[in-house]
């Protein structure tokens, strides 16, 4: 029950992001940026498939 609860939390924190990450490019501009050489546009590709609405 309580991971039923985390992800309804997880999914209304996404959604009320202020940022669209849905109007993402997939320039790859980000990466090279990011301090923890994370793989943003696969990770942003996940979250919209696993948080939307």
């Amino acid at each position: 029950m309580l991971f039923h609860t985390i992800e309804n939390w997880a999914k209304k924190l996404y959604n009320g992001l202020e940022v669209d990450v849905t109007k993402c490019t997939e320039c790859g501009e980000c990466e090279p940026k990011c301090p923890y050489k994370l793989p943003i546009i696969s990770m942003l590709q996940k979250a919209q498939m696993d948080l939307r609405r």
